[in-house]
């Protein structure tokens, strides 16, 4: 089934990020699980899920944050905006952790201060 190997390249793929980022096989394959977890309890798709928290990880780190808060709030501005989705949302929420509000601003419609 060719949606099935795509699916398995695709998990392959994000755990060699989080391997990458987490250099521990136990602590990746937590995030994973964890990252099935909130996929279950959302409307968003694992895979969204997963390449949200993959590119959630180093703003995580740098804002000294636990992960799955800033995955929740991806989740919150992507249901504000779906057409930016988890993807723009994690990239909106990158931006704003270096500094940048002008993404999540204009993304998602949020006034500025």
């Amino acid at each position: 089934n060719a949606l099935g190997f795509g699916l398995n390249v695709e998990m392959e793929n994000v755990k060699a990020q989080l391997l990458a980022f987490t250099k521990d096989g136990a602590k990746a394959d937590d995030i994973l699980r964890q990252i099935r977890e909130e996929a279950d309890k959302t409307p968003f798709a694992f895979q969204d899920m997963a390449r949200a928290v993959a590119g959630l990880m180093p703003a995580a780190r740098a804002a000294n944050e636990p992960l799955l808060d800033l995955v929740r709030t991806a989740e919150i501005l992507a249901a504000s905006n779906p057409a930016q989705g988890l993807e723009g949302a994690a990239f909106a929420l990158r931006e704003a952790v270096s500094g940048d509000f002008t993404s999540i601003i204009e993304r998602f419609n949020l006034l500025s201060v």
